[in-house]
């Protein structure tokens, strides 16, 4: 599947603006303003996000689950699970989501990846993924490694990237295993 040149403004109706369930996609040349949530990789490997313009302009919202708790959202990049995906060229500015909705979110997983993964309720481990050549301007939250599942990332790989932040710090892991599954060039 290709999806490219589209323009997405104020796409709120889920937390995964553009979510990838299955193999070999591309993600390209698409502007996305104020959209609550993110491009999701999270079925399939071999996908590619590339060439995307991503502006927060500082949009938020509150979000109340069915037992009435409350949280506050944000506008999110990408987030990942899976094999062998490449995120490049992309550009990701006052986003203000962090965690899952971070510029880049590269989680841990609760599976390990198979040939053919088949169970569609499974987050499958980052594994050789590539963030490469992005850039990212002043996001309430720049990269997020190995938040929530507990089998961490393997041979990922984030270099090249151009990074103007004031406020925050550019990488949070969640724990030294997730960050250890990762290698910065």
């Amino acid at each position: 599947t290709l999806v490219e040149y589209n323009l997405f403004e104020d796409c709120d109706g889920d937390p995964e603006i553009v979510s990838v369930k299955s193999f070999a996609n591309t993600i390209r040349y698409n502007t996305f303003r104020r959209c609550l949530g993110t491009v999701c990789l999270r079925q399939g490997n071999n996908s590619t996000v590339e060439g995307n313009y991503f502006f927060g302009e500082g949009k938020t919202a509150i979000y109340t689950n069915e037992n009435g708790n409350s949280s506050l959202i944000g506008c999110g990049g990408v987030r990942v699970y899976g094999k062998n995906h490449k995120i490049f060229n992309n550009y990701f500015s006052g986003l203000t989501g962090s965690i899952f909705d971070a510029a880049v979110t590269i989680t841990n997983g609760d599976a390990y990846n198979v040939e053919n993964p088949t169970d569609l309720a499974k987050h499958y481990v980052p594994e050789n993924v590539e963030v490469v050549f992005n850039t990212f301007v002043n996001n309430k939250s720049n990269i997020e490694i190995g938040y929530k599942y507990d089998k961490a990332p393997i041979n990922c790989l984030i270099a090249n990237n151009i990074v103007k932040e004031n406020a925050t710090q550019i990488i949070k892991a969640y724990s030294p295993e997730s960050l250890a599954g990762v290698s910065f060039h």
